[in-house]
């Protein structure tokens, strides 16, 4: 870790100095520090738990948006049923083709996800839930395993009283306020992840004296986030064009007057382009990368990292952002903006309810903006 000092920081937590170090204490205490466990605890207590039946989350696969919406849909439904739980596997993404999403086999949740936590949260919220390591733990001939669908609102052969309730219960703001806002918690990311995104922040702020608090994270910074969503997937997808997103995106910073961008892609021409772009803007905007702010010691991390693992690095970057802008096809870009307007307390935010949208504008409120149509797909049905 860089040991460097850096000058008093914003929010409500003032520092006379803090360090590289102590920033990066400091924020990841604050991200983790925010789930209550109560509203989750009160729904895992009722009595229809039948523990003989036991859950398997199939086929968890795709990028972070994806991944984490599959599990708590999927742990979700064994809630609300009463059944016990495997602790899911991901599959992996290739590397040489970032469209084949289940080509290199499975892995440990711990691949994106802090594992131990998880279970440690959802044991201590849910007592009555048994769970299990692995589909090897529960294959007795006393239990019943469920191979549950993963796919965003999707469904499949199950008993009857679970179909029926998938049926009806189609948006999360179903549950109550709390539960929706502090169930996607149980899920957080590696500690090395925390380690490496609030290195990026804390140089961020150092850099370009943004006044960023690692003591509230979703206090406004200034700095724009963009998830500039160009890779070879999104190409193959036939999702928007460079050229419809970065015109966009850097219309958005000018308008509201934002000097430096965060830019979130996993295409590094796309990222040169963008760059070349905003330098000649009149004011000129300034554009980094996760790669423009870590270490050289950080960066040999970065690079022994995946697409995916890395992807969560720009996650957490710009959630700090003071405005965030993305496009409509991607899962990550939704689960940032709910996240963004969950953590910053805005009524309905869970439900996805966003201000009336303009021409090309699926999505958008006080702290983000997602371009496009607005699909169903995502609307209601994403857990902060």
């Amino acid at each position: 870790m860089r040991n460097r000092v850096v000058g008093q920081v914003g929010g409500n937590h003032p520092q006379e100095a803090i360090s590289a170090e102590d920033f990066v204490s400091a924020a990841i205490q604050t991200a983790l520090g925010s789930y209550d466990a109560e509203p989750v605890h009160q729904y895992c207590t009722h009595d229809n738990w039948n523990t003989s039946i036991v859950v398997n989350c199939d086929r968890i696969f795709g990028g972070i948006g994806n991944t984490r919406q599959r599990i708590l849909t999927c742990l979700r439904h064994a809630m609300h049923e009463g059944f016990s739980f495997i602790v899911p596997t991901i599959s992996l993404r290739s590397n040489d083709d970032l469209s084949l999403l289940e080509s290199d086999g499975d892995t440990s949740l711990e691949y994106t996800f802090n594992r131990e936590l998880f279970v440690s949260r959802l044991t201590a919220a849910c007592p009555q839930m048994v769970i299990y390591d692995n589909v090897g733990n529960a294959t007795k001939p006393e239990l019943e395993i469920l191979h549950y669908p993963t796919r965003i609102g999707q469904l499949c052969v199950l008993p009857p009283n679970v179909n029926a309730w998938l049926t009806s219960h189609r948006r999360i703001c179903d549950d109550p306020a709390g539960f929706a806002t502090n169930f996607g918690s149980l899920l957080t990311f590696p500690a090395s992840i925390y380690y490496l995104a609030f290195s990026v922040l804390h140089t961020l702020n150092e850099r370009y004296n943004l006044s960023i608090s690692p003591f509230a994270l979703s206090s406004p910074a200034p700095y724009m986030g963009v998830h500039l969503r160009t890779s070879e997937d999104a190409i193959k997808a036939g999702w928007s064009s460079y050229e419809v997103q970065s015109k966009h995106y850097l219309s958005l910073a000018a308008s509201r007057s934002f000097s430096t961008i965060y830019v979130a892609s996993g295409n590094a021409t796309s990222i040169f382009q963008f760059t070349m772009e905003a330098a000649a803007l009149s004011p000129p905007v300034t554009i980094v990368t996760k790669e423009d702010l870590l270490s050289a010691d950080e960066l040999m991390e970065l690079r022994a990292l995946t697409w995916d693992q890395a992807a969560l690095i720009d996650y957490i970057v710009l959630e700090s952002a003071g405005y965030f802008a993305g496009l409509v096809e991607s899962s990550f870009t939704w689960n940032v903006a709910m996240k963004r307007a969950a953590t910053r307390g805005r009524e309905g935010a869970v439900c996805g309810e966003p201000h009336e949208a303009g021409e090309g504008i699926a999505w958008w409120d006080e702290w983000s903006e997602i371009m496009g149509v607005d699909p169903s797909e995502f609307r209601g049905k994403l857990w902060p």
